[in-house]
């Protein structure tokens, strides 16, 4: 029976590790050990958490085109996971949210270390596309302890083509059929626009209550109730007359980097301006065209819009608009494959392809 994350035996994971009596004793280090099952999550000794989890996605993709042709690359890895070069909202999303939300977790490794660690985690496994980060406080749970160093662990995994994650392939071809929820995303701080674990109780139960009412996905309304946030597992785009907009930070949605990535190539390719703005339901019920962005599907359509009494509140109808979609839903993937020829290359982090050990004399 086909599952949704492909785990095959002898697949690896990257923990760091710390000597006794660190720091002290030394510097941390990078293990690559065996994930012992999909469920298995006590990969350093049983410790809870409280809340102060951080985590971050991207993807792999083996290119299509380009002088890297045929070889593996990250998607944006700077931008989500973060750069010693790098400062302030130019910061790597996890960096940024480590550092301004969470000051309590020591910084026990540069930037620079976490990159080469994802690089050689990939190289080290078989292919996989999808690359999950995690970092979490050192304290157990309700035991405030600003000296424990920080647990982090790399995953790896590739989605079942078949099912795809998130969505099956007909549903992201007709377009998702969107509920009105009454979930809210907290007040707008760096603490809940930051990509924590606690930040996302509002989103589960978001989309747990648009699935178990038969929709696609769910639409969260900002702190006060009087905006539109983001869906429950992407962020939410319009289209109005031949301009983007999205939620900006007043209805604290997570900044993504597919967002970013849509709005570039809208404005360098098609002259199409991405704009960050207030969006009410009124706004929305009059866009020509609805969409979602995340690093899992890429930029998905909007078919319908919905309340929780399943009143119709807006429907795809303009042709013109959804073209457009259909256009940047393949550009933002030929961009991510490589395909956009001399198109932002430094997006792509090239991963070596693993050198066979040198036969015995």
């Amino acid at each position: 029976m086909a599952t949704h994350l492909l785990l095959p035996p002898g697949h690896l994971i990257a923990l760091l590790r710390y000597p006794e009596g660190y720091p002290e004793s030394g510097q941390p280090w990078w293990d690559f050990v065996e994930e012992r099952g999909p469920m298995d999550r006590r990969p350093h000794g049983g410790h809870e958490d409280y809340a102060d989890i951080h985590f971050t996605g991207t993807r792999c993709f083996e290119l299509r085109g380009g002088p890297h042709r045929s070889q593996r690359a990250i998607f944006r890895l700077d931008d989500h996971v973060g750069s010693d070069y790098l400062e302030g909202d130019q910061q790597g999303r996890l960096a940024k949210g480590w550092m301004t939300a969470t000051p309590w977790i020591p910084r026990a490794i540069t930037w620079s270390s976490l990159r080469q660690a994802i690089k050689e985690l990939v190289a080290r496994n078989e292919w996989f596309d999808y690359i999950r980060l995690t970092v979490a406080g050192g304290g157990d749970v309700g035991v405030y302890d600003p000296g424990q160093p920080p647990r982090v662990h790399i995953r790896t995994r590739s989605f079942d083509p078949e099912k795809r994650p998130y969505y099956p392939a007909e549903v992201m071809q007709r377009g998702l059929v969107a509920m009105l929820t009454n979930e809210r995303r907290g007040f707008p701080s760096p603490r809940t626009m930051a990509k924590l674990a606690a930040n996302y109780v509002a989103s589960n139960a978001c989309e747990h209550e648009a699935r178990t009412r038969g929709f696609d996905t769910g639409i969260l309304l900002s702190w006060d109730g009087e905006h539109l946030s983001e869906f429950s597992v992407m962020n939410l785009g319009l289209i109005e007359d031949e301009t983007l907009v999205t939620p900006d930070d007043s209805a604290a949605p997570l900044r993504g980097i597919t967002m970013m990535t849509v709005g570039t190539i809208a404005e360098e390719i098609h002259g199409w301006r991405l704009r960050r703005e207030p969006i009410t339901l009124e706004r929305l019920c009059q866009a020509r065209a609805i969409f979602g962005t995340g690093s899992a599907n890429g930029l998905l359509k909007v078919r319908g819009v919905v309340d929780a009494d399943r009143r119709t509140r807006w429907e795809l109808t303009d042709r013109q608009a959804e073209g457009m979609l259909d256009t940047l839903a393949n550009d933002v993937w030929r961009a991510m494959y490589g395909q956009l020829a001399g198109f932002h290359p430094e997006w792509h982090t090239i991963v070596p392809t693993p050198q066979p050990e040198p036969a015995g004399v």
